[in-house]
């Protein structure tokens, strides 16, 4: 079976397979470690543009019609 090919997007990483298990370990113990002095998780909103998405959604259904 064929894997599929997995790019990051330029200036960005991607972890998955055996070097994302190792990634998610090493957040688990900072979690530890940080919960064990008072911290707590935060979690932001991530925002993004949307205009490609707009312009290629338009751009495909010009072609359609």
């Amino acid at each position: 079976m064929n894997r599929p090919q997995f790019r990051a997007i330029e200036g960005t990483r991607e972890y998955f397979g055996p070097e994302g298990d190792r990634f998610d370990k090493a957040l688990s113990l900072a979690a530890e470690l940080f919960r064990n002095y008072g911290y707590a998780r935060v979690r932001t909103p991530v925002f993004e543009s949307n205009t490609a998405c707009f312009r290629l959604s338009a751009s495909i259904g010009a072609a359609n019609h």
